[in-house]
């Protein structure tokens, strides 16, 4: 799992488009750089996996974010 590959889209785009890959690669790339792109490549073609309580980590750190977001500037959380 890498933060960085976790982006929001709109239903059309996910869904409709197959998640409109084109648009959100040269996104991603604006974002994180040109190599950005071969390094997801690579995590996704490692063999390394997550422990079970690597996840259970991660799903209480990514719980706390999201309490601690403000309501007000996520109206639809």
């Amino acid at each position: 799992y890498d933060e960085r590959n976790t982006h929001p889209q709109c239903v059309r785009c996910n869904r409709f488009e197959q998640g409109n890959i084109d648009v959100y690669t040269i996104k991603i790339i604006g974002l994180y750089g040109s190599g950005i792109i071969d390094e997801f490549n690579k995590i996704r073609n490692s063999n390394n996996k997550i422990s079970t309580p690597e996840l259970e980590s991660k799903l209480e750190y990514y719980s706390k974010k999201l309490k601690d977001l403000d309501p007000k500037s996520y109206p639809y959380l």
